[in-house]
């Protein structure tokens, strides 16, 4: 019974670990080799209609902060890219130790991924941010929080991005 116990409070600690708060994780894969555009355009790929305006807005706010200004025909063309990884369901141990799924439940990382390429097509930034996602039904995005932290995340990701000519 010991053991059981000891195996139930590892499995929450562990659980509450994974569901990671509203943390967003950000990192860089490639970045800036002259780069020094102080303009782009913008251009998204499968956003779910959902998150497009935080997104969108988000990355707007944070290019400027980092000195890059949004026009129709920019030096940069900024791809922001929604892509999911679907991970599989904990599953948990009922009363007579058998193993249950977590019915309806739906575990994944959702990850938004940025490029920015000049006008001859060459990639000179490429990043993402991505969360770990464990949604129950009836739950609902609350888009306050959720926000701020693409935000933060869109900063942090930026940060390197060498700054516009103008500054």
């Amino acid at each position: 019974m010991r053991s059981h116990c000891c195996y139930l409070l590892i499995c929450l600690v562990l659980t509450g670990c994974a569901a990671g708060g509203d943390s967003i994780s950000a990192g860089v894969t490639q970045c800036c080799p002259d780069a020094d555009a102080s303009t782009y355009q913008l251009v998204t790929e499968n956003l779910p209609a959902f998150l497009a305006p935080i997104v969108i807005n988000n990355v707007h706010a944070a290019l400027a902060a980092a000195g890059y200004q949004q026009v129709d025909a920019g030096e940069l063309v900024v791809t922001v890219r929604y892509e999911q990884d679907n991970l599989a369901m904990n599953t948990r141990l009922s009363g007579m130790d058998e193993r249950v799924s977590e019915g309806g439940d739906v575990r994944y990382v959702a990850r938004v991924v940025i490029e920015l390429r000049d006008r001859a097509g060459e990639l000179r930034f490429q990043g993402a941010i991505d969360r770990l996602h464990e949604v129950s039904p009836g739950e609902y995005m609350h888009t306050g929080r959720a926000s701020l932290a693409i935000f933060d995340a869109l900063t942090e990701l930026f940060r390197d991005l060498p700054g516009s000519r103008s500054r």
